[in-house]
């Protein structure tokens, strides 16, 4: 018996790579405003992806050893994301510093305006999830078969 691979037919596998530092995150300060809260998810994925890049890199050429190939380009797209928001109302040490720095302009804006909560947007990754495939391997039985071809006599006459 013989082993055939069936490149017709692929075999599906998830890929996740979660062995993050429970302690690594990525924070910022952001504005009211939530419509720049998407152009920030992929920035963090970039930081993420570069402290975890050569981990995961090692980890999927062992896979490419047993033969899987990732089905999507391998990059900081795949990795999930979970973010958490924090209001922080109290007055901080950034306030007072920029009401020194400002001469107390700063505090009076802000008395007149009210005084703004600060929130704060903090990404930490989930996983970095990924479809693999390899091609199905199919066991087919050769047979060998005995050919006989007819011999043609010689013709005498052209």
């Amino acid at each position: 018996m013989s082993t055939k691979i069936n490149m017709s037919a692929w075999e599906y596998r998830q890929y996740t790579f979660e062995a993050w530092d429970s302690q690594l995150c990525w924070a910022y300060q952001a504005t009211q405003d939530r419509r720049f809260d998407r152009y920030v998810a992929p920035v963090a994925q970039n930081y993420f992806w570069q402290t975890a890049e050569q981990r995961i890199r090692a980890q999927l050429d062992a896979w490419a050893h047993e033969g899987w190939e990732p089905t999507e380009a391998v990059a900081s797209d795949a990795i999930v994301l979970e973010k958490l928001e924090q209001i922080e109302a109290a007055i901080g040490l950034e306030s007072i510093f920029l009401w020194i720095v400002t001469c107390g302009i700063a505090l009076i804006i802000q008395c007149l305006v009210g005084i703004q909560p600060r929130r704060y947007v903090v990404y930490k990754p989930k996983q970095f999830r990924m479809e693999m495939r390899r091609a199905q391997c199919v066991t087919v039985p050769i047979q060998r078969e005995v050919l006989t071809l007819p011999v043609k006599a010689p013709s005498i006459y052209p």
